[in-house]
């Protein structure tokens, strides 16, 4: 009997092994992937090219776009608009255009047709960002809801 608890034991503790290797090696690539942050540029300016991937080439992905406003207190997502340019992995402009985020960021299409996008975000600083209903972002953020992984 001695043995055959031994054996159970020593089971259990390899499956608890196993499973907590798994989800942790499951976490990490995952969450390495699938965000992308960074600053947003002063004077208008382009960022430099956000890559994003397909992982299954035959299938379109969809990523979210986020913007966050430095406040006094902490950093929060709010309502910002930005203005994006599409191009393929050779530079080649794809599309073009204004993008409103809300307040929890706005899904993006990426079609089957390219398996890299280089995605150039900017953001028109002027007059307004001074105004009350007007939130100029200072930070941005790129998540990959579907398909896809950032760098």
């Amino acid at each position: 009997m001695k043995k055959l608890s031994i054996n159970y034991s020593k089971s259990i503790i390899a499956l608890a092994l196993i499973l907590a290797l798994t989800f942790v090696s499951l976490s990490i690539n995952v969450s390495a992937a699938s965000w992308r942050t960074g600053n947003v540029p002063d004077e208008s300016k382009n960022t430099s090219a956000i890559t994003v991937s397909l992982t299954n080439k035959n299938k379109k992905g969809y990523i979210k776009l986020h913007g966050y406003v430095k406040g006094i207190i902490k950093t929060k997502e709010k309502n910002c608009k930005f203005h994006v340019t599409m191009r393929d992995n050779k530079g080649k402009w794809l599309w073009e255009g204004d993008v409103t985020t809300g307040s929890k960021g706005v899904k993006l299409k990426l079609g089957k047709d390219h398996s890299v996008y280089k995605i150039y975000l900017k953001h028109i600083r002027n007059v307004h960002c001074l105004d009350v209903g007007h939130n100029c972002p200072t930070y941005w953020g790129i998540e990959c809801k579907t398909n896809c992984s950032v760098k």
